[in-house]
């Protein structure tokens, strides 16, 4: 690979990261970045076309599946809402932009140096990212803008792009336990504890958890589990033994009490966002018995109100029964392929001869799958899961087709970088 040739994907890797892990979510840069999608997606429209064959059959299966979804949502949501199709494809526009990985996808399956690179510049966006979310948050920094319909809307710290924090909470997890180096546990907490700071989020932290659980599980062989185990809940316990000195780990507490007060007493419910779910669900439930099969489809945010007769309204609040409501039967069905698909990696793989970038993936979008039950990421962001997903695929044709080279001694590229090297014995550290 020559110098050019870095130079250029290192670029394409910021631009794909940037739009796919939607960084300028909300920011008067993303009109810029959604443009960046439109033209990659087109040109995977047209890849996607002329290479049918060529692609894996999973990434075959999700892109017609997306497509499906993209052109079955704008229509439901046309007939059961009065909504507009261009409205329709610009709040599904991220089924569409799945299409946009295919050409990052031809660029990685040539050459492993490629995933070096990647990962390379991957983990400084992580670090700019999470440096950007702490000063926000600490600093309790918010800014204005005013939306497609006139409405001015106050951005804080909890509205700001955080995915990429959250990949880097699971992946530097993995990396410690894998690796088994105590700093990696350091840099998971310090960024779990970024995206947690300004507003404790009880889906996202009991989602880490429960991701953190399946790295122990899946990851460590059986003589380093307890002493992985006993470490880890070490760590948690002194983290917890700490706030119990402060106000925090009342709060926490309490918000997931709320949470419990939803399905016993709805009359002890005194946080708003709470309240406000009840609401949502009541709307959901009601569009979902009229549309079960396809659902309501997808509606604009901006429009919502308008749209639902001045109710307050939007569709990942409420996780899984705003899928059903946006995409019915279909959606739910959608979104478990999604989440077995990942998960029969996790069980085939078991993560112990994976590759750093790999573990950290697949663990992520077993994170976002568990998030999406409340959350409906999935249905959201589709476009960030293929291409997390699309990564995956890629690492796992390079580790099985060079695995008999490394375990042999031999190294699998003859570049003479020393940190490509070291990326090398590190990413690909089998036991």
């Amino acid at each position: 690979m020559t110098l050019n040739n870095k130079v250029r994907f290192r670029i394409t890797a910021a631009l794909y990261i940037i739009a796919y892990f939607s960084l300028t979510s909300l920011t008067p840069l993303a009109g810029a970045f959604v443009l960046f999608q439109i033209f990659v997606s087109a040109i995977g429209i047209i890849q996607f076309l002329m290479h049918f064959k060529a692609l894996p059959n999973i990434m075959r299966f999700f892109l017609i599946v997306f497509f499906l979804t993209f052109i079955i949502s704008i229509y439901s949501a046309h007939v059961s809402l009065g909504q507009s199709i261009f409205d329709g494809i610009v709040a599904n526009q991220n089924f569409l932009f799945a299409f946009g990985v295919i050409p990052f996808y031809r660029i990685i399956k040539k050459d492993m140096s490629y995933l070096f690179l990647f990962e390379d510049v991957l983990k400084k966006f992580m670090w700019l990212n999470v440096i950007a979310l702490a000063i926000v948050s600490v600093g309790s920094f918010h800014y204005a803008i005013n939306v497609s319909n006139g409405q001015t809307l106050t951005l804080q710290a909890n509205k700001f792009p955080r995915m990429l924090v959250e990949f880097g909470t699971v992946y530097y997890f993995f990396k410690s336990v894998k690796l088994r180096k105590s700093i990696y546990l350091i840099y998971s907490l310090f960024f779990l504890f970024v995206f947690q700071i300004y507003n404790i989020e009880r889906a996202p932290l009991l989602a880490t958890f429960l991701a953190f659980f399946v790295v122990i599980l899946f990851t460590i062989n059986t003589r380093y589990s307890l002493s992985i185990f006993i470490s880890t809940m070490f760590v948690f316990g002194t983290i917890l033994f700490l706030l119990s000195y402060s106000d925090v780990l009342s709060k926490i507490t309490s918000k997931f009490n709320q949470v419990l007060n939803f399905f016993t007493d709805q009359s002890a419910i005194t946080e708003a966002g709470v309240r406000v779910r009840i609401s949502e669900v009541a709307t959901a439930m009601a569009g979902f018995l009229k549309r079960p099969i396809f659902g309501n489809g997808m509606p604009r945010p901006v429009n919502t109100t308008t749209l639902l007769n001045g109710s307050y309204f939007f569709v990942a609040d409420i996780g899984i029964i705003g899928m059903l409501y946006a995409n019915g039967i279909f959606g739910i069905v959608v979104f478990f392929i999604q989440g077995f698909t990942v998960m029969k990696v996790l069980i085939r793989e078991r993560l112990r001869t994976s590759s750093i970038l790999f573990g950290g993936s697949i663990t992520y979008l077993f994170y976002l799958f568990l998030k999406s039950i409340p959350d409906a990421i999935y249905m959201l962001f589709p476009n960030n899961y293929f291409f997390v997903f699309v990564i995956i695929l890629v690492l796992d044709s390079q580790i099985k087709r060079n695995r008999s080279l490394f375990v042999s001694g031999e190294f699998l590229y003859n570049l003479k970088s020393s940190k490509y090297k070291r990326w090398v014995k590190e990413s690909l550290n089998f036991y």
